[in-house]
């Protein structure tokens, strides 16, 4: 195949541009239509003349306006298209809002009721401090009770406490014959084995219930980190570094809710239901 001539490929490009000015044109024009309609609905609903009404914005989804004389009050509008994209921003407003305005501890104490601390059910932990936190806390635990018993009890709550104390047991007449200096050769290097396979029993138990402890931390985590947080003795959750917010899934619970008008129109929290779209008053 031979390659295109650079006059060839400049009338290909030519061509392309044509299409893509014709396309916009009809976009831009079927935009014009969409915001004339929703300037003479709009202008009907409030009693207003459309003539008194602006354009100050257009978007692909949505449409400012301005003007005087509305029977509700209001003076300025966002008209989107339909609800859906109008939920859209609502979310992320709500988002924004939530995210960057009063600190988490005033978010916490926000409702009442049943519905008081709300925030709290999008709390979470990352994986990477579930791995840690449980990690380190069973780490910690099993420690504690190893030293509580020499193993006793962390053999115990492995399953195991029936070998530890057969062991134990046979360990004990052992040294009991070495106290008394009446430990053989063959019965000493016999206690040498027994010591170190205790060693090695507590240390397998030992594991287990590192594993099952760490594995039991992390499902709660999971499931409700608040709670955990709260037992640990943690008065103020926005305090407590490795609880993080799922700031938009709050943002969408608040839009849901509260409704898309409590958040998009500032004027009265009421939307204006037209025939080609929803208005919600900005001022």
């Amino acid at each position: 195949m031979q390659p295109m001539s650079s006059k060839e490929i400049k009338l290909i490009n030519e061509k392309v541009e044509r299409v893509d000015n014709k396309a916009r044109g009809i976009l831009t024009e079927a935009s014009n239509d969409w915001v004339e309609k929703v300037k003479q609905e709009l202008a009907d609903e409030l009693d207003m003349e459309v003539d008194d009404i602006e354009v100050v914005d257009v978007d692909s989804d949505y449409v400012d306006l301005e003007g005087d004389g509305a029977s509700n009050g209001e003076s300025e509008w966002r008209v989107y298209k339909d609800e859906k994209k109008a939920r859209a921003d609502a979310i992320e407003r709500a988002t924004d809002s939530l995210q960057d305005g009063a600190p988490l501890s005033d978010i916490i104490d926000m409702g009442s009721g049943p519905n008081k601390g709300w925030i709290k059910k999008f709390m979470y932990v990352t994986n990477t401090d579930v791995r840690l936190i449980s990690g380190e806390e069973a780490d910690r635990y099993v420690e504690d009770i190893k030293e509580e018993d020499d193993g006793e009890r962390v053999c115990d709550e492995a399953g195991k406490k029936r070998d530890f104390e057969k062991m134990k047991e046979k360990i004990e007449e052992l040294e009991d014959l070495e106290m008394d200096g009446e430990l053989d050769k063959s019965s000493a290097r016999k206690l040498d084995k027994l010591r170190k396979d205790l060693e090695k029993l507590i240390e397998k138990c030992a594991d287990k219930v590192r594993d099952e402890y760490a594995k039991d931390l992390s499902k709660r985590l999971d499931k409700d980190p608040v709670e955990y947080a709260e037992e640990l003795g943690y008065e103020d959750l926005g305090d407590v570094s490795w609880l993080k917010v799922d700031w938009d899934k709050a943002g969408e619970y608040v839009v849901d809710t509260d409704g898309i008008a409590h958040t998009l129109d500032v004027y009265d929290g009421e939307e204006i239901n037209l025939k080609s779209g929803v208005a919600y008053g900005t001022n």
